[in-house]
């Protein structure tokens, strides 16, 4: 965690959809209660960004090596 603090979750791997696009991403497992989190390497694989002022995702170019 960002202050330092370990936290054991559970890792898998689960069928994602956003605006229509579909891909399997890595899903770290909260505790019943916590909150939905899309995190960043979900948007990486879908190729988005955040856009803070509008407060949506946005479309980038991708590169594939």
């Amino acid at each position: 965690m960002a202050n330092g603090r370990i936290d054991r979750r559970d890792l898998g791997f689960v069928a994602a959809e956003i605006n229509g696009e579909q891909a399997t991403v890595p899903c770290l497992f909260g505790q019943l209660g916590d909150p939905p989190l899309t995190g960043a390497v979900t948007l990486e694989i879908f190729l988005l960004a955040v856009d803070p002022v509008e407060r949506r995702l946005v479309s980038v170019e991708g590169l594939l090596l």
